[in-house]
Order: structure tokens, then sequence, then C-alpha cells
């Protein structure tokens, strides 16, 4: 969500994705705003805030740390929004510190905790990556994917659509974090969860 990128990827070694860190920047172009651009064009009204945090993974958020001044229950009550997206899970396996079946749990509970304030919960799945050590992704997604079916929850779908592009891989700047391509891709399959539910709503 944050928009992590390498503007000159892709870059590395051919199947390592290894990038000098000094390059990468966080793109305003990201798939929030690529989101929030294709609602507008649709005149469907929505203010868009990101708080994506770059690296951090979903127990993250719970706890409140690496980037999150507080725990996400005390955040819950000062949050001004109707819809919240959570978008988790290559984080949560790289640091290899919260297994496919712990991160499900959170995700069901974060699920819960956002009908509970109020608001509408939508689950957004990552997009694929190319980066060795992360060959077990798709059992995050399938957590995912088993959350939002058994919860009734909105899911948007980026997995296996991206994963079906042709030149995927191309269209990442480092094996693992989008070029702007795909950061507008993904916004635009955001838009087409997300717009029908705010038009719902109204202004």
């Amino acid at each position: 969500m944050a928009g992590y990128t390498y503007p000159n990827g892709p870059c590395g070694a051919a199947g390592t994705g290894a990038c000098d860190p000094s390059t990468a920047v966080i793109t305003p172009d990201n798939a929030p705003y690529n989101m929030a651009a294709s609602l507008a064009a649709q005149l469907i009204p929505v203010t868009v805030s990101n708080q994506g945090v770059s690296g951090a993974e979903l127990s993250d958020l719970i706890a409140g740390r690496h980037g999150y001044a507080q725990s996400w229950a005390q955040t819950l009550p000062s949050l001004n929004a109707r819809i919240a997206v959570a978008n988790y899970a290559i984080n949560d396996l790289g640091r290899g510190d919260e297994t496919p079946e712990l991160y499900g749990q959170y995700l069901a509970a974060w699920v819960d905790s956002v009908r509970a304030a109020g608001m509408i919960p939508v689950l957004e799945e990552p997009n694929p990556v190319c980066r060795p050590g992360y060959e077990n992704l798709p059992a995050y997604v399938g957590q995912m994917d088993s959350v939002a079916a058994q919860k009734n929850v909105p899911l948007i779908d980026q997995y296996s659509y991206l994963l079906s592009l042709p030149n995927w891989q191309g269209m990442l700047s480092d094996c693992m974090h989008p070029k702007p391509e795909m950061y507008e891709i993904k916004g635009k399959r955001e838009a087409q969860i997300i717009g029908p539910i705010a038009a719902s709503l109204g202004s």
C-alpha cells in the first residue's frame, strides 16, 4: 500500500531482484492513488487515506510497532472511515515470524474488529513476487481467501490475476515491489471492488 519501488528497476542479478537500497522511493503513484483516480473518474465521491507502512506485517498493525504509533485497538476509535482495506502477506512471509495459520487468525481478528467499529472490512491479496524465499506466498493468499469466504468479506483478487499476465515479473522493480504499471493495474482492480461499496454508502 505504501508504494515502495525502485525507479530504475528491474534491477539486480537475474532471479534475485537485489537492488541498491539507497535508490528506493515511496512513489505517490501507488495503488491507492490509482484507485482514487479511477473512482473520481467514475464520479464516485470518496476520500482515500493511505495508511500503508512499508515493511510492516499484520501483527505489527495489531500490536502497534514497526511504524505504527499505537496498537490497532487504540487506533480504531479515532478512525473516521467507513471502509477499511487490509493488504498484508508478503512481509508476513518474509520476516518469518508469522506462519500462514497465524496470519489467517490475525486476519479474522482484524475483520471482526473492523466490523465491531462500524466499518466495512475489505481484504486485498498481494501481488505475486519472483524473489527466492517467497515460494510459500500462495499459502498466505489461500489463508486470506479462506477468511474472506468464511467471514463474507469483499476480496480484491490481485494475486491470480497478476500471475496470469505474461510479463508480470517485468512489472516488478525488484522481483517484489511493483513498478508504476503494476500499481496502476492494482489500483484499478481495487476500484472495481471499492467503487460499488462506496456508491452504496452515498456521500
